[in-house]
């Protein structure tokens, strides 16, 4: 018996590695001000295997140690640091005869939160682990311009949150506690994000871009509340849908001063089938979490 194997294509690796940190002063009224920073780091090799395939595995790590206001549990919770660690991996097919680009990844990312300097990490109440699998369809235009579609599942869970019913009527940083957020597991959710979004050039300088998406989130152990304050069978579900649209102008002086103006337009809609109910007052906040935002952002 004789085996054959064809020569192989040699493997092409290129790596890819930065670090940047920032360093500065926060202050707030009543406190003394303290030095603090951001780091971001990320290795990313690329890795061509053959004319049409690709890999892109990925690690990136970003610390903020800058004082900031996050939107937990709809409320302004003022948070003392933050760390983030995801590790993606993402193959890219990609034939040269073809304008269709396909590219089917996977990610999980932990995410670490303390709301106090002396908070141990990994017990934040807060702490998040998210899986995300999916890919996206990309179809090349007029080079380097593209239309892209992408569909994603995702699957989030909160392992050190709880709270007790005995605390529905506490007040939590600053807000009263939502009845509908008392139990565990109840932050926990996953669901689908399907987007769509392109590029093109618009005359000789300009650049728009923009982009469609919709997610779907589907929160399993937390029951719709009700306007007696009790909780119905159904299970909490929103859908947010977000626009946005990008003009962009680069100018180039010289091969060692260029500049890049841009204004995006942003639009975003959450309606959600939750409600809420502040135990403290007894009071009921019919489609508490719905919420319509516009933006305009000049850079």
């Amino acid at each position: 018996m004789v085996f054959a194997a064809a020569p192989a294509a040699a493997v092409e690796w290129t790596p890819i590695a930065g670090i940047q940190a920032l360093g500065g002063v926060h202050m707030f009224k009543g406190d003394r001000g303290s030095i603090s920073g951001n780091a971001d780091a990320v290795f990313a090799p690329a890795i061509r295997l053959d004319e049409r395939w690709s890999l892109l595995p990925s690690l990136r790590s970003t610390y903020e140690g800058t004082r900031r206001v996050a939107d937990v549990l709809g409320t302004a919770t003022p948070v003392q640091e933050r760390m983030e660690h995801k590790v993606a991996f993402r193959a890219v097919w990609a034939d040269p005869s073809s304008r269709w680009r396909l590219k089917p990844g996977i990610s999980y990312k932990l995410s670490f939160l303390n709301e106090t300097a002396d908070e141990t990490w990994g017990k934040g109440l807060f702490d998040e682990r998210l899986w995300t699998i999916g890919g996206e369809a990309e179809l090349l235009t007029v080079e380097p311009h593209s239309v892209r579609a992408s569909l994603d599942w995702f699957d989030a869970s909160y392992p050190n949150y709880t709270s007790l019913e005995s605390q529905a009527a506490l007040r939590f940083s600053g807000q009263p506690l939502a009845r509908e957020l008392v139990g565990d597991q109840i932050l926990d959710r996953n669901g689908v994000r399907l987007g769509v979004a392109f590029d093109m050039p618009v005359g000789e300088r300009l650049r728009l871009d923009a982009g469609l998406s919709t997610v779907w989130s589907r929160y399993g152990r937390q029951k719709v509340v009700n306007d007696a304050g009790q909780f119905d069978a159904d299970s909490r579900a929103d859908f947010l849908t977000s626009l946005s649209a990008s003009v962009r102008m680069p100018h180039e002086w010289n091969a060692d001063l260029r500049a890049l103006g841009s204004l995006t337009f942003g639009a975003g809609v959450l309606a959600s089938n939750q409600n809420g109910y502040d135990a403290s007052r007894g009071k009921f906040l019919a489609k508490f979490y719905d919420y319509r935002e516009l933006s305009v952002t000049p850079a």
